[in-house]
């Protein structure tokens, strides 16, 4: 682990290798801006570095990876207008007193967990890993369905996350230089299915018509009662649920947002697994979840993967429909993350490589086409890496390039010898479509269920780490990011469900205006919408009006 310290917050953070300076920064409560999406491009991130030796040198912390301990100074101006920041106080207040010791928030999503330790002064560590019931399935659905085939699933899921958050806790006190019977209390936020598979409540209901969960309140518990390693006698509190699949993710980002304060129509859009919506309409909330499915977090996708070194996490295709990748870290492509999905079909559609209905259009030239498993395919990358290989560095220097000017080994073979051949399928397509339009559809049924348009939002707020990553232009072609909604008035926040669960340790945040949860499969017209929605709102026509 190596510490970064974060000025002029003063905040401190301990991160893995390989982290991202940027996501460093949002772990330590402060989110710096990534106006293009974090393609390196726009310069808005700028900080200043400090090394041990003390040289001082400025970076874009979207493009940094912390390799030794940190000083990091970053501009006002590199920072979000808009931040998620929870100013910390000298202690934190809780219905039983002062708590001047150590608690930890703990987020629990369906791919990735992620939990920070607090104290008076702020952040102190963060540790973060993969939901090890990812081999139960890849969705909420498949584990749900795993427990009505197997009831003793629930018993192994639930020992699985909490033996996780156990390690977690265990982690961050190693990190911090303290014993794990310092940490007095842990607030937990993460989907309905999540949050009752930590606490060993069967969620089969949510598998059937009406999706209606066993509990939406959670009783608190002592942490010896759940095995987890802090004070014995320490309390386990968990966010509620707004109802049906709109957990306490969401209600940590209505806190960390204070959206209820605004005075004019907002969105907060967790774009995940789960595609979670909130739509404040300035008298009361209104919550409905989508079934986005896990591709943007690379399952079902042919080379998906997680967002790690040599992941595709950018694509261009240019005049002549030749593509242009860049890797994280600058690694040998191991496959294309969610960002880079995103940007490839977006891509696509743009260069009429393929249609609005998600076909590919294989009668537009271009020697990227190839077949996979007898069907039409668009090649990204060729392999082997390296050596003979196609894939060069691109002219920017910031990440790898193959195109049909560049048809020469580079000089210098890029480290790593092999990497994989990454190309899309039209099933991949198909991914994207059902993922974005689940969630158009449920941002266009929300907004028609309380009489208002698009153009009267505010702001739309994309909640989660992924949402730094997207290019805004790209969602907006593919309808994920409403295209009808200037791109000025599309925030994106961070990990909002692990800043709610900090400001409920601080703050004890209560929802105190009318929740209705709605459920969108229940509307007539949801099958059409939806329907509808999984055609690419994009097309050469809009571009002037819409700015896509």
């Amino acid at each position: 682990m190596f510490s970064v310290k974060f000025h002029p917050a003063g905040r401190t953070v301990a991160v893995a290798p390989g982290t991202r300076l940027s996501d460093a920064a949002s772990h330590a409560g402060l989110t710096i801006r990534t106006d293009c999406g974090a393609s390196g491009v726009c310069g808005k991130c700028t900080v200043i570095l400090r090394r041990a030796d003390g040289q001082t040198v400025e970076q874009l912390a979207c493009r940094t990876f912390v390799d030794a301990d940190l000083d990091v100074t970053i501009p006002d101006a590199s920072l979000a207008k808009r931040d998620v920041v929870v100013q910390l106080g000298s202690t934190m207040q809780s219905p039983m007193g002062t708590v001047s010791g150590y608690a930890a928030a703990f987020d629990i999503g369906t791919t990735t967990l992620a939990m920070e330790l607090i104290d008076r002064n702020g952040v102190v560590a963060v540790v973060g890993r993969a939901n090890p019931q990812r081999v139960f399935g890849d969705d909420i659905i498949s584990r749900i369905q795993k427990v009505i085939e197997d009831s003793a699933a629930l018993q192994t899921m639930s020992e699985a996350i909490r033996s996780a958050a156990d390690e977690m806790l265990r982690e961050l006190a190693t990190a911090a230089g303290i014993t794990t019977a310092e940490i007095d209390e842990l607030c937990v936020a993460g989907n309905t299915v999540m949050e009752h598979l930590f606490h060993g409540i069967d969620p089969t209901p949510l598998g059937f018509v009406p999706f209606t969960p066993p509990v939406t309140v959670f009783p608190d518990r002592r942490a010896d009662e759940l095995g987890l390693a802090m004070n014995p006698r320490g309390t386990v509190r968990t966010l509620p649920i707004l109802g049906g699949f709109v957990g306490g993710d969401l209600t940590a980002g209505i806190f960390a947002l204070n959206i209820t304060e605004e005075n004019e129509p907002v969105l907060l859009i967790d774009i995940g697994t789960n595609g979670e919506l909130v739509l404040w309409t300035g008298k009361e909330i209104l919550a409905a979840a989508t079934a986005a499915g896990p591709a943007f977090e690379g399952a079902r996708i042919e080379h998906g993967t997680l967002a790690v070194p040599g992941a595709i996490e950018r694509v261009v295709i240019d005049d002549f429909c030749n593509a242009t990748v860049r890797t994280i870290g600058n690694r040998p492509a191991v496959g294309i993350c969610g960002s880079g999905l995103i940007d490839a079909v977006s891509e696509l559609l743009y260069r009429q490589l393929m249609k609005p209905n998600g076909r590919f259009d294989t009668a537009i030239p271009s020697q990227h086409w190839t077949t996979a498993n007898g069907k039409p395919a668009f090649m990204l990358v060729p392999s082997p890496l390296g050596g003979d290989s196609l894939l060069v560095p691109s002219p920017s220097g910031g990440g790898l390039g193959w195109g049909a000017n560049q048809l020469t080994p580079p000089p210098n073979p890029l480290p790593g010898g092999e990497g994989n051949a990454v190309y899309l399928t039209q099933r991949d397509v198909q991914q994207v479509q059902l993922a974005s339009g689940a969630i158009r559809a449920g941002t266009r049924l929300l907004l028609e269920h309380a009489g208002l348009s698009f153009d009267a939002l505010n702001t739309i707020y994309v909640a989660g780490g992924f949402g730094n990553y997207i290019d805004p232009k790209h969602a907006r072609r593919l309808g994920l990011l409403p295209p009808e909604v200037p791109l000025e008035r599309i925030k994106f926040c961070g990990n909002t469900s692990l800043a709610g669960a900090r400001r409920f340790l601080l703050e004890r945040q209560t929802l105190d205006c009318p929740v209705r949860h709605l459920e969108l499969a229940s509307f007539p017209k949801f099958t059409e919408v939806f329907a509808e929605s999984m055609i690419f709102p994009f097309s050469k026509e809009i571009v002037p009006k819409l700015g896509i």
